[in-house]
């Protein structure tokens, strides 16, 4: 899924990391050739999931669930790209370390 040096701020969700040698952080879920991480995201794909632009939703029991941070690199994120609520912590399921229950990516579930 990725290639060559770089170096990761953490929160990522990578299927296989193998080629990339930047995933040091230990809030970064990730996979390899031999055992890929699913991101457990919906089977309809690239949808309206509400909001202005088409998503993919992730689905109950995704890894990506409350492992992420709402701090961007620009300010707090409080939106999901689809214009929801950024922050919905599951009450039963753990935070990443130094994460605040935001969803890794674009989608928070639970978010409406």
């Amino acid at each position: 899924d990725v290639s060559g040096p770089f170096h990761s701020a953490g929160f990522n969700l990578i299927g296989k990391k193998d080629g990339g040698t930047g995933f040091a952080a230990a809030t970064d879920k990730k996979g390899t050739i031999v055992s890929p991480l699913n991101p457990m995201l919906s089977l309809k794909g690239l949808r309206d999931n509400g909001g202005p632009t088409q998503t993919v939703a992730l689905v109950a029991g995704s890894p990506a669930i409350d492992k992420g941070t709402s701090a961007g690199l620009t300010g707090t994120l409080t939106t999901d790209q689809r214009g929801f609520a950024r922050k919905v912590d599951n009450s039963g399921i753990a935070n990443a370390t130094g994460g605040d229950g935001t969803d890794i990516g674009a989608f928070e579930f639970g978010a409406h």
